[in-house]
């Protein structure tokens, strides 16, 4: 907007793109742990980064932008010392969750989850004081630095508040629900409910890693009053769990070679595409839901003292009123661009801008997933 700042601006436009293609690379790494081929490893990391509410998200600069990023990392350098057992893996490891909780508390639902796999397989195998060692230091320094920072904001070493809400309508929310469901803004995770089976037989432990995660954010999160997470776009709380409910496709990418489950795929992908999309051209936050408290856009259907946030539930429950509907409706009807470039240069050098950049990538891509260079990728490794 015209009155944020040049380093505010600066800070929207660096910040979220540049985490998120880390977490894009991250999430591609991750993949080759599992032998994924490099040609499916880089197709499940591109689906990831511009299918999903990701994509949406990289223009922005919330927190959860970040942790995404930390709690891959974290199970990046699980997955290279459960094939390595060198400890160093683990050193990064528990800076990386360590971290992660440092950014958001309620990372520490992975955190939990990964140190019951991590201390299983460490008590299994040989050097356990050197492994324990490696992976709890790095955690007890972070867990210092956040007792230390919630005393000094708030005088004590643990505080939190939370306001409760029935947890079977949340968590149906965060999944379905029109204002704000993940399976309705990424539609390209329906998916999961055929590539957790085919992907139950590649690797059985990473299997039980992500479904106890998720689970757990939908209980944790479904049981929040403010489930929904707005003003956002989609099930803000569950953008970590993406990437996880991601790497399952790729089990199903090679093992299912149908062109109908090819064409399922980029149908799907190409939807969740245009819905972000929608959110990245135009500012949905000013042009569709409105000044908070006031008398246009979404939020004027919200009463002061009746509705929570000023959200009435028509906004989170039917498409009439969702902020998806009437974004799709705002930017075919009255389309207010919101791209900085466009303001900046113009139509005609903001368009040789993009093909400048955008051409050669493209190309780039075509050349790595060719099937001769996946190959010379393979043999490389092996």
């Amino acid at each position: 907007r015209n009155t944020s700042n040049t380093e505010e601006t600066f800070t929207f436009l660096f910040y979220g793109p540049l985490i998120t293609a880390i977490s894009t690379a991250i999430l591609f790494s991750i993949c080759r742990t599992y032998d994924f081929s490099f040609k499916t490893s880089i197709s499940v990391a591109f689906l990831y980064a511009f299918t999903t509410i990701a994509w949406a998200y990289s223009s922005t600069a919330m927190s959860v932008v970040l942790v995404s990023m930390t709690i891959l990392l974290s199970f990046y350098f699980y997955r290279k010392f459960v094939s390595t057992q060198k400890s160093i893996n683990l050193i990064f490891c528990g800076f990386a969750l360590g971290f992660s909780v440092l950014i958001r508390y309620d990372a520490f639902i992975f955190v939990a989850i990964l140190l019951v796999f991590l201390l299983g397989n460490i008590l299994k195998n040989k050097f356990k004081l050197k492994n324990l060692t490696s992976l709890l230091i790095p955690l007890l320094i972070c867990t210092i630095l956040f007792l230390e920072i919630n005393y000094i904001q708030f005088g004590t070493l643990l505080q939190y508040s939370l306001t409760t809400y029935p947890i079977h309508v949340g968590a149906f929310g965060l999944l379905f629900s029109p204002g704000a469901g993940l399976f309705i803004f990424s539609p390209i995770l329906l998916t999961v409910f055929i590539s957790f089976f085919d992907f139950y037989k590649k690797n059985k432990n990473s299997f039980f890693i992500f479904v106890i995660y998720f689970a757990g954010l939908l209980v944790f999160f479904g049981n929040l009053e403010t489930w929904h997470g707005f003003v956002s776009w989609g099930s803000r709380y569950l953008l970590p769990i993406i990437p996880f409910l991601m790497i399952p496709l790729a089990a199903s990418i090679e093992q299912r070679t149908s062109i109908s489950f090819r064409a399922l795929v980029l149908v799907l992908g190409a939807i969740g595409a245009f819905f972000s999309f929608m959110w990245l051209i135009q500012d949905v936050s000013w042009f569709v839901w409105g000044p908070f408290g006031g008398d246009i856009g979404l939020y004027s259907f919200g009463m002061a003292g009746t509705h929570s946030l000023n959200l009435n539930p028509i906004v989170l429950w039917t498409f009439e009123y969702s902020q998806l509907t009437h974004s799709i409706i705002l930017a075919f009807s009255h389309l207010q661009v919101d791209l900085f470039l466009l303001k900046l240069f113009g139509p005609m050098i903001t368009i040789l801008v993009v093909l400048g950049i955008t051409t050669p990538l493209i190309l780039m891509l075509k050349s790595l997933v060719s099937p001769k260079q996946d190959t010379f990728f393979e043999n490389k490794i092996k």
